[in-house]
């Protein structure tokens, strides 16, 4: 399984490693719910966990109409920082996204929003 971030542009899922500790992420996810809840377009995520979302560009900037795109990407950040400190975690795991992941590909996908983001703003002078 792939998650598709734009045309025909895709993050690799990786395989998960369960022989060690999971990081779970709900404590960084929970305070972006609002956004989460924006870009769970797809499906459900209790059905589909990652595959609900949609990380297109569009779908990003629809997500935030209506909240502080510089809270969003100050929490993406922190988060992203927790994850990196964190170091002896090679898979991290949501309930709230119902899904496991390998680091590298959630680090991947934090990447992609917080630049689509930034780009975004960048863009329209915020």
């Amino acid at each position: 399984m792939s998650i598709l971030i734009g045309n025909n542009l895709f993050i690799e899922e990786l395989p998960i490693d369960y022989n060690g500790k999971l990081l779970d992420l709900d404590p960084y996810i929970a305070p972006l719910n609002a956004f989460f809840d924006k870009l769970e377009v797809e499906c459900v995520r209790e059905c589909c966990g990652i595959e609900a979302f949609s990380f297109m560009p569009e779908n990003i900037h629809k997500a935030l109409v209506g909240l502080s795109s510089e809270s969003i990407v100050t929490q993406l950040k922190a988060m992203q920082t927790a994850i990196e400190e964190q170091w002896w975690y090679n898979t991290v795991g949501s309930t709230i996204l119902n899904n496991n992941f390998d680091k590298k590909v959630f680090l991947q996908l934090l990447a992609h929003i917080i630049k689509t983001i930034e780009d975004n703003t960048n863009f329209l002078g915020e």
